[in-house]
């Protein structure tokens, strides 16, 4: 993701206040928008390629657990165990998790993502089926970091938060962390994507003040 805008100068503060506004305000309500979910989007794109894995856990009636904290523990249970497994083959597991339980009928349910090994579709089925639950997967995807924070992070959006703080989705602890780095550059250059670069979203404006350009684009994944 890059962001290029145009420095506000002078020093008469309500010129600049409202310079700023007039150049910024359009943009900065996209930005915004995009602030509840940003985050987990820069660790998705940081951590995970398009042919990793988004699993979707759900209940049947006769396992569906009484309460959130109750399914939880039952998705750390999950966790454990194929942490275990990958351990024993010499593999590393890298996830993001959520418990969701407001849409889907109020269901509670999960949707974890995770690398690939190549072996995940029995595996996992064979630790959370035992149950009786149902299990459903899905390729992360070329627009995945996106899509899926958006998507991941749809409840406390539009149901807000069940406390003052909480963040509800997490990560293991073996993620890697996005890199930010800030730069002048000149006011003439335009922002452009790296060479072979997919734009993902693109969005622009001017006036006669000045101009503001954000973009988002996922580079060309590496071939093992």
């Amino acid at each position: 993701m890059a962001v290029q805008y145009t420095a506000i100068r002078g020093e008469n503060q309500s010129a600049r206040r409202e310079v700023r506004a007039q150049i910024s305000t359009p943009a900065r309500e996209s930005l915004n928008a995009k602030l509840s979910w940003q985050k987990l989007m820069l660790i998705l794109a940081a951590n995970f390629r398009s042919t990793d894995l988004v699993v979707t856990l759900t209940y049947r009636d006769g396992s569906l657990p009484i309460h959130r904290e109750a399914a939880d523990r039952r998705l750390d249970y999950l966790i454990r165990n194929l942490r275990e497994h990958r351990k024993k083959q010499g593999q590393l597991l890298v996830y993001a998790r959520i418990t969701e339980g407001y849409h889907s009928g109020g269901r509670l349910h999960h949707h974890l993502i995770i690398n690939a090994t190549g072996q995940d579709f029995d595996v996992i089925r064979q630790l959370w089926t035992r149950d009786g639950d149902d299990v459903d997967f899905e390729r992360f995807g070329i627009d995945g970091a996106e899509r899926w924070a958006k998507y991941l992070t749809k409840e406390p959006r539009e149901k807000g938060r069940r406390h003052v703080g909480d963040r509800t989705w997490r990560t293991s602890r073996n993620v890697k962390k996005p890199v930010i780095s800030y730069e002048m550059v000149d006011e003439r250059d335009s922002l452009t994507p790296p060479p072979g670069a997919f734009v993902l979203d693109k969005v622009e404006c001017q006036n006669c003040y000045g101009k503001f350009c954000h973009m988002m684009a996922r580079l060309p994944e590496a071939i093992n």
